[in-house]
C-alpha cells in the first residue's frame, strides 16, 4: 500500500499527532480522552513507548498551530469522530471500544491515520 505524505504539525521541530479514544455505554458512545503524542527529538513516530511524550490536545494544538482555534479543531475532531462511528458500527457491530489516530497538518487539516479496535 502506498500512503501520501502528511506534513504533521510541529512543536519545536518535533511531529505530533492526536489520539482519541471512545467507548460505547449502552445505546451511546463516550469520549474517554483526546491526548496529543509529542515524538522523542529525532523521531518523526510518536509512540509514547518509543519516548512520545503525552500532552493534552488543547495544549498540543495550542502550541503547534497558534493561529487556529482549539477549541473549533477539538470540535471538528470530535464530527469526524462521530461520522466515522457510524459508518464502523453499519459493517462492524458489535463494536464497543475506538482509538482514532489523527493527524492534523501544518495548515490545519485533519487526517486518520488509523482506526484501533482494543486501544491502549
Amino acid at each position: 500500500m502506498i500512503q501520501q505524505g502528511i506534513s504533521l504539525a510541529r512543536i519545536a521541530g518535533r511531529p505530533i499527532d492526536y489520539r482519541v479514544k471512545v467507548v460505547k455505554n449502552g445505546d451511546h458512545w463516550e469520549f474517554r480522552s483526546m491526548v496529543g503524542r509529542l515524538a522523542r527529538p529525532g523521531l518523526f513516530v510518536t509512540n509514547l513507548c518509543k519516548g512520545g511524550t503525552m500532552m493534552s490536545c488543547r495544549h498540543g494544538l495550542r502550541l503547534s498551530l497558534p493561529r487556529i482555534s482549539t477549541s473549533a479543531k477539538k470540535a471538528e475532531m470530535r464530527r469526524l469522530t462521530h461520522v466515522c462511528i457510524e459508518l464502523l458500527e453499519r459493517h462492524f457491530p458489535g463494536i464497543g471500544e475506538l482509538g482514532f489516530d489523527y493527524a492534523v497538518d501544518h495548515r490545519g487539516k485533519i487526517w486518520i491515520l488509523e482506526v484501533n479496535t482494543r486501544p491502549k
